[in-house]
């Protein structure tokens, strides 16, 4: 649906291996080997489950509304940054996916788009960090919250950017501090227009989504993970 960026994210925690392997099967045979080469298991549930999900966000009604196309008719390649790019019955569309932790991330749009999640733990703020990611406006917005809420916002920060350079196809490649991605909607200092909308996970982790243009909506909905 034109003007709506299609948002899923889901859990990996207790995912067991019959169910893993499950959805191992229902996955195209280059994913299935793919995920074979995978030796972490960790690192395996959260390729398998992005896939799915990624997926499962492209055939929802306001994606591709394709319901009755199975997984092989819905193909995911990978691009020269490591991004997923739809092919088939994707193909035209754009995809991206992030995950930490537990919480896999993941969004489809008819425009340029990206997503990032991040496990938020108890500490301080690296203030030389912060000096290399943040802009100086986001440094002053930085200094006006209170002490211990800081490194919460500054993974605000931290998403929002990582998700802009997603979208962009360069990762964090850019120079962090030119552009402001907080604590308002829009991208500053960036080439075109961009709007940024924080996405709500659960307790413990900071998440974002930017798409190009100011003329859309997030559609953000749990994915159950027995539904993939």
């Amino acid at each position: 649906m034109p003007g709506t960026v299609t948002v899923g994210w889901t859990s990996i925690a207790g995912l067991q291996p019959a169910e893993l392997d499950a959805l191992i099967q229902r996955l195209p045979a280059p994913e299935q080997a793919r995920a074979g080469g995978l030796r972490l298991d960790a690192q395996r549930a959260r390729f398998v489950v992005g896939r799915a999900l990624l997926r499962a966000v492209a055939v929802g009604p306001t994606a591709l509304d394709a319901v009755e196309l199975a997984p092989a008719d819905l193909g995911i390649d990978v691009g020269p940054a490591g991004e997923p790019l739809g092919v088939g019955a994707l193909a035209g569309l754009f995809l991206t996916l992030a995950h930490s932790g537990d919480c896999v991330l993941a969004a489809v749009a008819n425009r340029k788009v990206g997503v990032d999640v991040q496990q938020v733990r108890e500490g301080q703020l690296n203030a030389a960090l912060a000096a290399r990611v943040c802009s100086p406006a986001e440094l002053a917005h930085l200094d006006s919250v209170p002490e211990p809420d800081r490194l919460r916002v500054f993974m605000t920060v931290w998403t929002r950017k990582e998700a802009y350079g997603k979208a962009l196809g360069v990762g964090l490649d850019f120079a962090l501090h030119s552009v402001t991605v907080s604590p308002g909607p829009v991208v500053s200092g960036a080439q075109g227009s961009w709007q940024v909308c924080d996405v709500e996970v659960g307790e413990g982790y900071a998440a974002a989504v930017v798409a190009e243009g100011l003329d859309w909506q997030p559609n953000v909905e749990p994915v159950d993970r027995q539904q993939l």
